[in-house]
């Protein structure tokens, strides 16, 4: 959902072009799916610019065994000159319930990782950091998001997400008029414009989240400990078989 365009959402892409046009149109160009092995499958997925030479590649890996999903996104163009990108986040998660509870993780010092819950209400819900070295000094950059009821250790539908990322970064919960809630996470847009050359490619971190929808007991979360160093652990169930090299948020 780019900016400038037919979108009157919260964008999860703003750029402006090497001719000062800050539209950007993004349509469907190609997809192709194949297996890196026996667990992994990558999707790629092609969008360009009809106007510019302008292409964004969503790519999507999916764990089997680990039932999680690795989403990024890379932009590549061939404009004369470098473009200046604004926004550029790594994913955008749909969701249609009836009603969304946010599961977030804050803290400070001998304190950290308090958990909170609260019921989704219309407009935008931000979960983000400013802090630049110390960006997950106050907010963690992960979440939990119950769908229609709140989710227990044995009930509920629930999913998760956590960023592959050291740095500033921002979730954005957008519920609109139809109930539809929208997830865009990525690095944090605060001061953080980027010129791109031509040819170069800009690779945003990946978000982790699961590919199927559990209760509490089988999803206690995705963590990185760096960019495509993944971590799993659960907390109750017997039937799960997760390597534990870390420790929950909490």
């Amino acid at each position: 959902m780019p900016f400038g365009m037919e979108n009157v959402f919260e964008p999860a892409l703003r750029v402006t072009h090497a001719d000062g046009n800050p539209s950007a149109d993004l349509r469907y160009l190609s997809s192709e799916s194949h297996a890196i092995d026996a667990n992994v499958t990558e999707t790629v997925i092609q969008l360009k610019d009809p106007q510019y030479s302008f292409t964004t590649t969503l790519h999507i890996k999916a764990y089997y065994q680990e039932d999680v999903m690795e989403q990024w996104v890379e932009i590549v163009h061939q404009e004369k000159q470098p473009i200046t990108l604004y926004n550029y986040a790594s994913s955008m998660l749909h969701f249609n319930a009836t009603q969304y509870w946010l599961t977030q993780f804050h803290g400070d010092w001998a304190k950290e990782m308090r958990m909170e819950t609260a019921p989704l209400t219309a407009g935008i819900k931000v979960i983000d950091s400013k802090l630049g070295t110390r960006a997950d000094e106050f907010e963690a950059p992960f979440f939990y998001l119950s769908l229609n009821t709140p989710a227990t250790e044995t009930t509920g539908e629930l999913v998760a997400g956590s960023i592959g990322w050291t740095g500033n970064f921002k979730f954005a919960f957008e519920l609109d008029e139809r109930h539809d809630l929208r997830i865009i996470s990525g690095i944090n847009p605060f001061a953080s414009e980027y010129q791109l050359n031509p040819s170069v490619v800009f690779k945003t971190p990946s978000l982790f989240s699961p590919t199927v929808i559990m209760e509490k007991g089988r999803l206690a979360g995705t963590y990185t400990n760096g960019p495509g160093n993944i971590v799993y652990w659960t907390e109750t169930s017997p039937d799960t078989h997760y390597s534990i090299t870390g420790s929950p948020p909490f």
